[in-house]
């Protein structure tokens, strides 16, 4: 459902995985300690195993905060990777994930896997307002070298 809010009814979503390669913005912007590429990729699938634990119990309250969060969670990680809305936009959703993620400590010890990556997003947002984004290379397109 997260995914169907980030991208609109499509059957690409199911099999949906960051793409962070080298022209992108991800890559390409300057910032100070940024979550491995590869480790991105990886994100979507741990935010939902740190909710298997809250989805078990027979907690209605634990089961909605699951369900409401892991929502929020999938649809963010694509809008940060695509990042087609303002910055501040960006860090503030990553700050309410944060607080969902906290909040869902009190059902759960599995949610400290997405309070530090939505710290660590929190933190990347912020730098990104700061720095700005590199969408282009600098020196423009790569030339290919005749010899």
């Amino acid at each position: 459902m997260g995914r169907l809010v980030a991208f609109g009814p499509n059957v690409q979503i199911v099999l949906w995985s960051p793409v962070v390669h080298s022209s992108t913005w991800y890559r390409m912007t300057p910032m100070k300690v940024p979550m491995p590429y590869w480790f991105i990729v990886l994100v979507p699938f741990l935010f939902m195993v740190s909710q298997i634990q809250m989805l078990n119990g027979k907690n209605a309250h634990a089961c909605v905060l699951s369900v409401v969060s892991l929502m929020s969670w999938q649809a963010f990680v694509p809008i940060f990777v695509v990042h087609v809305h303002s910055e501040s936009l960006i860090a503030v959703w990553a700050l309410c994930n944060l607080v969902l993620a906290a909040v869902a400590l009190v059902f759960s010890l599995l949610a400290i896997v997405p309070v530090v990556i939505f710290l660590w997003f929190v933190w990347m947002e912020v730098q990104v307002m700061y720095v700005g984004i590199v969408r282009e290379h600098p020196g423009g397109m790569r030339e290919p070298r005749v010899v």
